[in-house]
């Protein structure tokens, strides 16, 4: 697989959202938007850097939340432009003038997956450029003026998602040619269309969901619990971990009373000193125990020099 580079514009200020935050911020499952999108692509290991596109104004907080995860991965972090399509030609510009891939992913769109992200970047590898897309369900409308203008044939539409790969050259000069022609898109392989260039399309996912408005925000945080364990634990807020997770920390770790089957295993001189049962008194050396009378069978076995002399018995016979 080629080097990758990611692009993640996530210029937007939330309008559609009508909140003040823009959305990028707000968080599902306890962690900002931007940080579980990114995350994703940190942790990837074909990814050699990240280079994200924010709102001016909000420059210092990205990179407060994203330093975490530049350990392995070099991320970048520029002011976005006023619309998509600049903030991904503005984060372009930050990435070095090499070869390998490029990807473009919307910062709004944290429930993606390495597969997902794997078939993308295979299929622009071997073609130039790929995108993710799913087959269009709904019937289609072409409305003018509030009326029906004529239904559109859907068996050949598709609705295209994030993320889109392409290879570096090519997409540079996708944006080159837009940017002098001052022709804008809303995605970047339309970009690439307008070159004549082939785009491969690799089936996308039901759940790729766009956070863009309060519908889609309410949907996100209502998620079913295997769309969030694609958020990296790392990334959420810490919280008590359930029984089922704590099982797997080292005892040494818990501050609690181990189990009888695990004190027998330490040490007796360990242990709280109490008393002994039978079964152990037994192997303990008679030396070591408290000294009582010991049974007659056992006297018995006693030489008899060792034992307490006793009085001899008076003779009956007379003196001599």
């Amino acid at each position: 697989m080629p080097r990758i580079v990611v692009v993640v514009p996530a210029g937007g200020v939330g309008a559609r959202l009508g909140r003040r935050t823009p959305k990028q911020f707000l968080s599902v499952a306890g962690t900002p938007i931007l940080v579980t999108t990114v995350q994703h692509f940190t942790r990837h290991p074909g990814v050699d850097a990240v280079v994200v596109a924010v709102p001016a104004a909000h420059l210092d907080r990205a990179r407060r939340l994203l330093a975490p995860l530049g350990r392995r991965v070099r991320i970048t972090v520029v002011a976005g432009g006023a619309s998509r399509q600049e903030s991904v030609r503005r984060g372009l510009e930050a990435v070095p003038r090499a070869g390998g891939v490029i990807v473009v992913h919307d910062a709004v769109r944290p429930f993606i997956t390495r597969a997902l992200v794997d078939a993308v970047v295979a299929a622009a590898a071997a073609d130039g450029a790929a995108v993710c897309a799913l087959p269009v369900t709904e019937t289609v409308k072409r409305v003018r003026d509030g009326r029906v203008e004529t239904t559109v044939d859907r068996a050949d539409l598709w609705a295209a998602q994030t993320p889109q790969a392409f290879r570096a050259a090519i997409l540079r000069e996708a944006h080159e040619k837009a940017w002098r022609d001052g022709v804008t898109a809303t995605d970047d392989a339309m970009l690439v269309e307008r070159l004549g260039h082939p785009v491969r399309v690799v089936r996308g996912l039901e759940t790729n969901l766009k956070i863009t408005t309060p519908a889609d925000l309410r949907r996100a945080r209502a998620a079913p619990a295997s769309m969030r364990s694609r958020v990296a634990p790392a990334a959420r807020h810490p919280r008590p971990a359930p029984a089922s997770m704590r099982s797997r920390v080292a005892p040494a770790a818990r501050p609690r009373p181990a189990p009888a089957s695990m004190r027998s295993r330490v040490a007796p001189a360990a242990r709280h000193p109490r008393p002994a049962s039978a079964s152990m008194r037994s192997r303990v050396a008679p030396a070591a125990r408290h000294p009582r009378p010991a049974p007659a069978s056992m006297r018995s076995r006693v030489a008899p020099a060792a034992r307490h002399p006793r009085p001899k018995p008076i003779s009956r016979h007379p003196l001599q």
